[in-house]
């Protein structure tokens, strides 16, 4: 489902999201990955789709690698001269092939297509060096771990990002509101974290 979404959506795909729909999340992201002061090293962009991502990651990047399922999204991401290596699969598997090879992953509004995320959580983990960092978006939600909303996008509560985080052996160091796009003229709540 995920893939043939962004292979039909990827013509318009920039435009929409940060004309129609306001969307912040790789601003923000960014931002984040600025504060973290690492060093540069091997940067990994999950879900990268159209490449949003990457001028922001690239100054951060010895070697900046994009993951995505789409690969008419892959198109529009090459075409931005910014990946060192860009890659058509899915992400845990992927990073399954590549341990301890990086120093920062990201993945900016990509949990959202994922319900639990205990095997993608424990692949990032594996692909990171000694001290990595895992920077991601979610849609915030409550209660429930993971809830599929109507818009065929899950919400995670902070509870199970914690809780998850821990069970890993990740060490939380943010974990924070924000408002990540506009969605039929309202504000979608999400949450930005840091894991290390």
């Amino acid at each position: 489902f995920v893939r043939e979404l962004f292979d039909q959506y990827a013509h318009g795909f920039d435009a929409h999201l940060t004309g129609g729909l306001h969307y912040r999340t790789p601003a923000l992201v960014g931002q984040l990955v600025d504060g973290l002061g690492l060093p540069p090293g091997p940067v990994v962009d999950l879900g990268c789709g159209t490449g949003l991502c990457a001028p922001l990651l690239r100054a951060h990047a010895q070697r900046l690698v994009g993951i995505d399922l789409s690969a008419r999204m892959l198109e529009r991401a090459r075409a931005r001269g910014l990946y060192d290596e860009l890659v058509e699969g899915e992400i845990t598997a992927e990073l399954g092939r590549r341990p301890q090879a990086f120093g920062l992953a990201v993945a900016a509004d990509v949990l959202v297509y994922f319900g639990a995320l205990e095997a993608l959580f424990a692949a990032v983990h594996a692909a990171l060096r000694a001290g990595g960092c895992f920077v991601f978006s979610v849609e915030a939600g409550e209660g429930a771990d993971h809830v599929l909303r109507p818009t065929r996008r899950y919400a995670h509560s902070v509870a199970y990002l914690e809780r998850l985080a821990a069970q890993q052996g990740f060490a939380c160091r943010r974990l924070e509101p924000a408002v990540l796009r506009h969605e039929a003229r309202a504000e979608v709540a999400g949450l930005l974290a840091v894991l290390q």
